[in-house]
């Protein structure tokens, strides 16, 4: 009887052992499985800025005169089909692929009055499970809108002999 006790000990310290040993196995991940991707999304990061003050006509902007911005994103396989996403100073999430996007200020929540518009970005390349930066800054430019006076006046040397003057109106570049 005394031999018997200690292989009872041994197998019930083995039995416990593969018990842990099998829970341990159920919890990891088959190696002879691929890893599922859980997203075919990427995200872009950017920057978006106002323009300066290098136009004198126009109104200085800047970023605190918007309620939103969105982007509008338009796959160049399917240009009629955009995807928008608001800005929100954090990266933004897309599906993979290549895109051009255009981001478009708001004065107001529902996105009704335009401000500001950027020009078109080409080519934006989203790879699953990466960032992708754009280089430059987005920079929103005004939307000419409304009426106004445009005053200036000129001053003639008083050496001129002959000065011509020439009345237009002014147009939108």
């Amino acid at each position: 009887m005394r031999n018997i006790r200690p292989i009872k000990c041994i197998i019930r310290v083995a039995s416990l052992l593969a018990m842990f040993g099998l829970f341990a196995l159920a919890g990891c991940q088959n190696p002879m499985q691929r890893p599922v991707v859980a997203t075919e999304d990427g995200t872009l990061s950017l920057v978006i800025e106002t323009q300066g003050r290098e136009r004198a006509i126009m109104p200085t902007i800047t970023m605190n005169d918007f309620s939103r911005i969105r982007l509008s994103f338009a796959d160049s396989a399917n240009p009629a089909s955009p995807i928008y996403r608001d800005w929100d100073n954090a990266p933004v999430s897309l599906p993979a692929g290549t895109w051009d996007m255009r981001a478009t200020a708001y004065l107001d929540d529902a996105a009704t009055v335009e401000a500001a518009r950027s020009a078109l970005i080409p080519g934006i390349a989203v790879i699953p499970g990466q960032t992708a930066t754009l280089a430059d800054p987005v920079i929103l430019l005004p939307i000419p809108q409304g009426q106004g006076t445009f005053r200036w006046s000129i001053g003639f040397p008083a050496s001129a002999v002959r000065a011509k003057w020439k009345s237009g109106s002014l147009t939108r570049a």
